[in-house]
């Protein structure tokens, strides 16, 4: 008999390929065919961050605990998201795919019941995955905000001293 972690592990690959496929879907259709065929990292970051931090975020998920490895890879999973125009919801909700993901995958196994108790378990941590994905795009969103009010301001204070005549401190 197979427990849920080790089916997991052994459809690991085909599973972060789903998960990844619905993350890319959030994209508009064009983006998201770039960001599939273009494999060069330096020339599609978004689709490698995409597929580095799904697949350490997935085996952060097979660990019994959490660890300081799955906020990391959530946070750079969101730097990403947060910079990109979607809502907060829009950017963290493919996180709850891998539930249907894994449901329909053990849907082909032969495990009756046995393995429920364990799924539950698993779709909890996802859920708290997104919470946590929520979280920190949240962080992320209010860090970003506060960077353009301070470009603002100094922006202003810049036109309000040129227009009045006087010189900053270093201006020459």
């Amino acid at each position: 008999m197979n427990t849920l972690t080790e089916i997991l592990s052994r459809e690991r690959k085909s599973l972060i390929k789903a998960w990844l496929e619905k993350a890319l879907q959030t994209y508009p259709p064009k983006t998201s065919e770039i960001f599939k065929k273009q494999k060069d990292p330096f020339a599609n970051p978004v689709g490698a961050t995409l597929a580095r931090t799904l697949e350490g975020i997935f085996d952060q998920l097979l660990l019994d605990q959490s660890t300081e490895k799955l906020k990391a890879h959530v946070q750079d999973l969101v730097q990403v998201r947060a910079v990109q125009d979607f809502t907060p919801s829009g950017a963290v909700s493919f996180v709850l795919d891998l539930k249907r993901i894994v449901r329909r995958r053990l849907a082909q196994e032969d495990s009756g019941d046995r393995l429920e108790h364990a799924l539950v378990e698993f779709e909890e941590r996802i859920d708290l995955l997104c919470l946590l994905a929520f979280d920190l795009y949240m962080k992320q969103r209010e860090q970003i905000w506060k960077l353009r009010s301070q470009e603002l301001q100094q922006r202003t204070s810049y036109l309000l001293r040129k227009k009045a005549g006087i010189k900053a401190v270093g201006d020459d």
